[in-house]
């Protein structure tokens, strides 16, 4: 953390235009090592950088009552662990909200968080506009942590976010140079996983999922923010199957942005995190394009883990079938990858 960032929020009850949001507390109640022992990892027992998956369950107070559950994609340092973490928030009215929390947890339990919650309806709109901060600590024995939010009607930063988003790309997906042609024929190309999955459900926090995809519902600049949940078998050099959540925007001109973070099972009992990026257009239909890469902690895998992966599929939101083929090279293959 930079040290205007740290200045920030060591003050951050004091600033003048900080309002009290709420609290929010959260345990872990599961965790995924990819290959290494979880708490291993979250002693420090581990190779800086070492990815792990927590899956997290808690309750959010004040301005917003209701459950959080979610997972943090965590990348455990020497120094202090970055969170990543995509939830949901399921208010005591009924409502959904989706959750995503960028920020660092130091050596010593203290925790510095961004929070942006998305909602699509009329009841809970109003979040979309706030600039949310949160600052308290965690407990290592326990797995517990405790915060305090804080709200601002403008940004009190330079910047949007307060940490680089890893799930944000760079690839210019509108003008993706390949077909799935082109992979399948390229002996240089290792085929990381393809299938036939299934779209399961869409989440979509508010709004009538059928008027989104038709096209009846104002979509605001930013994009509007839907969770599509898949599941599916995999073949190539993972073989197994898969199921992850899609994390995705509509954007006003049609197209999606899409962040899926995927569980892969094999079927010889491991488990791999696979993300990917990606985008679709309606000039091109149910096809999209992603670049991706494959996270493991084991040492069987460790080659998967350091290629370039680019994908190429198709989704048919009426018949809700998925099509998915990911390849993975030794070098790049554009200018900017994931």
């Amino acid at each position: 953390m930079n040290q205007t960032l740290k200045l920030f929020f060591e003050s951050l009850e004091q600033h003048s235009d900080a309002t009290q949001f709420g609290t929010l507390d959260y345990g872990v109640v599961g965790m995924e090592g990819m290959g290494l022992n979880p708490n291993d990892i979250m002693n420090g027992n581990a190779q800086n950088g070492t990815r792990i998956i927590l899956s997290l369950l808690g309750n959010i107070t004040g301005k917003i009552e209701g459950v959080v559950n979610g997972r943090d994609f965590l990348t455990v340092h020497t120094t202090e662990s970055f969170t990543n973490i995509h939830g949901v928030i399921v208010t005591k009215d009924g409502q959904r909200i989706a959750v995503k929390v960028l920020g660092e947890t130091t050596s010593d339990g203290q925790v510095n968080y961004q929070i942006q919650l998305r909602h699509n309806g009329e009841a809970y709109q109003w979040v979309n506009e706030k600039y949310l901060f949160a600052k308290g600590d965690t407990n290592a024995t326990s797995q517990k942590t405790a915060l305090t939010i804080y709200a601002f009607d403008e940004n009190p930063l330079e910047t949007t976010l307060s940490w680089d988003d890893p799930d944000v790309s760079k690839v210019d997906y509108q003008n993706f140079p390949f077909i799935l042609e082109d992979f399948e024929g390229d002996e240089k190309a290792t085929v990381i996983y393809t299938g036939n999955g299934h779209l399961n459900t869409v989440e979509s926090f508010g709004a009538d999922v059928n008027k989104v995809f038709s096209g009846q519902v104002p979509i605001p600049e930013e994009g509007m923010r839907l969770n599509g949940y898949f599941s599916g078998p995999t073949t190539g050099n993972i073989n197994g199957v898969i199921s992850g959540v899609n994390y995705l925007r509509v954007m006003p001109d049609g197209s999606m942005r899409m962040n899926s973070k995927i569980i892969a099972s094999t079927y010889e009992g491991e488990t791999l995190l696979l993300e990917a990026l990606g985008a679709s257009f309606m000039a091109t239909g149910p096809a999209w394009w992603e670049t991706s890469r494959a996270v493991s902690n084991l040492e069987k895998y460790a080659f998967l883990t350091q290629l370039h992966n680019l994908g190429v599929g198709s989704t048919n939101v009426q018949t809700q079938m998925i099509n998915y083929n990911h390849f993975g090279f030794e070098d790049t293959k554009l200018d900017h990858q994931q």
